[in-house]
């Protein structure tokens, strides 16, 4: 019995959703019982038609009493662990192991897999620390830097210290262009390539829509490069 949690409050959204889709198309139907858990914009979680969502162009398409009624938590109770109906506290399904593919805040800074580890379910994915220091940008570069893996050059600023660093000062540590990217976010939101003056309050007043931590990292040209792992 597999879970599949999708969406999520973060600006990765819809991401998310498409994320969801992909795994419903690619795993076997006829090895893993899907059970979907889509949580909306509000953070409210709620079981999903799998047949509904792949038509639906958005998360939800509810009426009011339909909401009511498919609104579940994932709960423990005596030897049962899965999906609770709120409306009643009646047990709907057993889950064995959970695929949270939510995106960016609360999904992949340990947020979520604080929440499954909590309850004793297995999930997909790596662990509460590993995600949380893998989200936040500037404490990957720490610990590389620390493990003496090279990293781009960067200045990590706050709302209460980015007036301190005018664009000379940037580019004379970092050079130019510069990318400004907040330190907790992905799937490219909010990050902007800025090589002029002009461009870097308007940059980082958007970077800060997204988070109160903001990269500053020099370009770095060369090839990207993923690297999927798949293990235990």
């Amino acid at each position: 019995n597999l879970g599949i949690i999708f969406g999520g409050r973060s600006t990765e959204h819809e991401i998310s959703v498409r994320s969801a889709r992909s795994i419903i198309n690619a795993i076997d139907p006829d090895k893993y019982h899907i059970t979907l858990i889509g949580i909306d914009k509000t953070g409210k979680w709620y079981i999903n038609n799998i047949q509904g969502f792949l038509q639906a162009k958005n998360l939800l398409q509810a009426t009011p009493d339909e909401a009511v009624e498919n609104e579940i938590s994932i709960a423990k109770k005596d030897n049962f662990t899965g999906v609770v109906n709120i409306s009643n506290n009646q047990s709907i399904q057993s889950l064995d192991v959970v695929f949270p593919i939510l995106h960016g805040s609360f999904g992949e800074d340990g947020t979520i897999q604080g929440v499954l580890k909590a309850l004793d379910l297995p999930f997909v994915g790596v662990d509460i620390l590993a995600s949380a220091v893998g989200m936040d940008k500037d404490f990957t570069k720490r610990l590389l830097r620390d493990a003496g893996i090279p990293i781009a050059k960067y200045l990590c600023v706050n709302k209460n210290n980015f007036k301190q660093y005018s664009f000379e000062k940037i580019i004379s540590i970092l050079g130019n262009p510069v990318f400004i990217k907040p330190a907790n976010a992905g799937s490219s939101v909010g990050v902007h390539k800025v090589s002029e003056e002009s461009e870097l309050e308007s940059s980082l007043l958007d970077a800060f829509l997204y988070d109160n931590k903001i990269l500053i990292e020099e370009a770095v040209i060369g090839k990207e490069v993923e690297c999927a792992i798949l293990g235990n």
